[in-house]
């Protein structure tokens, strides 16, 4: 017996219809937006021919159309080159502003580098100074000669005015 972890799910069976497609594709689809005037061309239908012929009225719409065509890839063109002219006109501008802001804030950011290196330098010299300090006022590890001899003195001052003091009283 199988178990539920082995079952083997059932296959989705696939469509067997096609998606409808266009019997006449034009030409060329871009033409349709570049030349929204209605053309004079016209369509004849033949029995048994899913194809129909598209045929025009002779020279007098090719020759309307190529001066019409002509004209309106001119200003497309014209139209098309002032635009582009206008977009880097305002992304040199936005470029010029982010370079003078980056720059403002590359110098702000070098100033408080140095107001940091500064403030650092300042907190080692006062750990040095302190470690300085504190070595000076350690005694040494010998006593010179003099420092004996004057230490034997404060002593023998000591036990003098000790005795005095005990003699005395």
């Amino acid at each position: 017996m199988a178990s539920p972890a082995t079952r083997i799910p059932p296959s989705i069976p696939k469509p067997h219809r096609k998606p409808l497609q266009l019997k006449n594709l034009p030409a060329n689809l871009a033409s349709d937006a570049i030349h929204p005037k209605k053309s004079n061309l016209t369509v004849e239908e033949r029995s048994g021919k899913e194809n129909l012929e598209i045929s025009g009225c002779g020279e007098e719409m090719k020759l309307s159309l190529e001066d019409v065509s002509l004209g309106e890839e001119f200003e497309a063109a014209r139209l098309r080159t002032e635009r582009l002219l206008m977009e880097r006109e305002k992304g040199e501008a936005k470029m010029k502003e982010m370079d003078a802001a980056f720059d403002g804030w590359m110098r702000a950011a070098e100033r408080r580098l140095n107001e940091l290196l500064m403030a650092e330098m300042d907190i080692r010299r006062v750990v040095r100074a302190k470690a300085h300090r504190a070595s000076c006022l350690k005694s040494p590890a010998f006593m010179s000669l003099r420092a004996r001899e004057e230490k034997k003195r404060w002593q023998a001052a000591q036990l003098q005015a000790s005795d005095y003091f005990n003699s005395t009283f």
